[in-house]
């Protein structure tokens, strides 16, 4: 198999690759297949579009089976991934997607999603560098994991249908015509009541943007650091008709709305009070809620607790927290209408109750996952998400989760298949990591003989075991797996 591999890549790349692509004298059962051919494939992407780079792309991929489209060189040889970079990678899909279907089509792709991600880690990388508890995506870096975001999909899309069935006969099933925020879901965001407006309207220049003021106020605000650890805060170049800035279980998303840096920093105090809230009041519906908390904090007011849910947004608890936090800290205006107390009055509160947190009840949901399988990763951003797929040919997943505080609940990923339905979960390591092993079932073995591919979706949830009873709440992330036996294909 290995043999066979290597000649095709020496045939697709025009180079005598076999000689350094000898098999290794291990010996890969029908059942029992190597991870190596996403390595392979990696390594060998990398190596020779590395080349591409060094001696200006053009005389390496002339040799290529599909030329550029319009003088581009592939979505390799660039360090941007900008709007524009969106509209000539589009071109450079347009041209692969009406190739004849073959083998080198579909390594060629593959090969390009691997390259793909290795460009979305580098710049995850460089922007987790910048500080080393939460991360900060300028309005340009958000584009740029917006467009890979784009590209990426669209190739695992068009490769997931091509090994079921068949690619649908239109480019624009898999890649937008125009370009659109899509690495998050509006409508699967953290945010009580829903959301009425999904549109999201592009922006040329984000000037109310100052990255240097908004870390300097993050790095002041009197919460512990557990509460940013794993937060990303994203810096949309768009505008949405309902909000300002939506706070996700990982992800704050602030629009460009304002002029005024200042007003930025509101919109991420707030979203910032969230999560202090949830340290001092615990999450609705989890076992950690404190109505104690709750009512004394109404008590200030001299208010009943609301149910959050049943009431408009300026009446809410929660948010009347959030906007005191940025009153308070930020000497912003309120929006909410609960009045009448003096700010140090809530500032005691606040840093009184955060002194008492106890970080063993503590709940701070992260649904943005670091899946990694066969030397490739890639990082999903909202957990819940119905484009989320991973496409693999190693029967190992590693999936990691940044920051996550879990207080009494134990987190765990659920796995089912389209050959034996649920199969047994998996407990996540104290570290927020957990290890998946696909395909050790026989029927899945068998599936894997005869169709070349199993499909899987994967579930993360949260439970708490007491000695009666078992109390579990709703999925927090998910995403679909196609495992693909690629070597037999090719």
């Amino acid at each position: 198999m290995w043999l066979k591999i290597c000649r095709i890549l020496a045939v697709i790349a025009g180079l005598a690759l076999l000689p350094a692509c000898q098999p290794t004298g291990r010996s890969v059962s029908e059942h029992h297949w190597s991870s190596s051919p996403d390595t392979v494939l990696s390594e060998w992407v990398s190596i020779h579009y590395q080349s591409a780079e060094e001696a200006g792309g053009r005389r390496y991929l002339q040799s290529m089976p599909f030329q550029p489209a319009y003088g581009y060189q592939g979505p390799f040889v660039t360090e941007r991934f900008d709007r524009d970079w969106f509209h000539e990678d589009q071109a450079h899909f347009i041209q692969l997607f009406q190739q004849p279907a073959s083998s080198g089509q579909t390594i060629k792709m593959y090969g390009e999603i691997s390259r793909l991600k290795q460009h979305q880690q580098r710049i995850t990388s460089r922007i987790a560098e910048k500080h080393p508890i939460y991360r900060i995506y300028s309005p340009e870096e958000t584009d740029e994991i917006n467009s890979l975001f784009i590209a990426i999909r669209a190739r695992q899309q068009w490769l997931r249908d091509s090994i079921i069935s068949s690619p649908k006969e239109e480019w624009d099933a898999y890649y937008p015509q125009e370009y659109e925020y899509v690495f998050f879901e509006m409508n699967h965001l953290n945010i009580q009541g829903g959301v009425d407006s999904l549109t999201i309207e592009l922006r040329d220049d984000f000037d109310a943007y100052d990255e240097d003021m908004i870390v300097a106020f993050l790095d002041e605000l009197p919460v512990p650091r557990n509460v940013y650890r794993g937060k990303e805060i994203f810096f949309v170049n768009g505008f949405n008709a309902d909000y300002g800035a939506v706070h996700a279980n990982g992800q704050i998303m602030v629009f460009n709305l304002y002029e005024d840096a200042a007003d930025v920093l509101k919109l991420i105090s707030h979203e910032i009070g969230h999560e202090a809230g949830y340290l001092i009041f615990g999450r609705d519906g989890y076992e950690n809620e404190n109505e104690t908390a709750k009512q004394s904090y109404a008590d200030l007011y001299g208010r009943e607790v609301p149910v959050d849910e049943r009431i408009p947004w300026e009446l809410r608890l929660s948010e009347n927290f959030a906007e005191d936090f940025a009153w308070v800290y930020g000497d912003f205006p309120k929006w909410t209408y609960w009045e009448g107390v003096e700010a140090e009055t809530i500032r005691d509160f606040i840093e009184t109750r955060l002194e008492q947190t106890d970080l063993a009840e503590a709940v701070l949901i992260r649904d943005n996952l670091d899946v990694t399988s066969g030397g490739s990763t890639m990082t999903y951003f909202g957990g819940i998400h119905h484009d989320h797929l991973f496409l693999t040919t190693d029967p190992k997943i590693n999936i990691r989760i940044d920051g996550f505080y879990r207080g009494p609940y134990g987190l765990y990923a659920h796995v089912r298949n389209n050959v034996t339905g649920n199969l047994p979960r998996q407990a996540f390591h104290e570290s927020g990591q957990v290890t998946l092993p696909l395909a050790t079932l026989s029927e899945e073995q068998r599936r894997m003989s005869e169709e070349k591919f199993v499909l899987y979706e994967v579930q993360i949830k949260m439970y708490h075991y007491t000695s009666l009873q078992k109390f579990h709440q709703p999925t927090i992330a998910r995403f679909h797996v196609l495992l693909w036996q690629a070597g037999e294909e090719m």
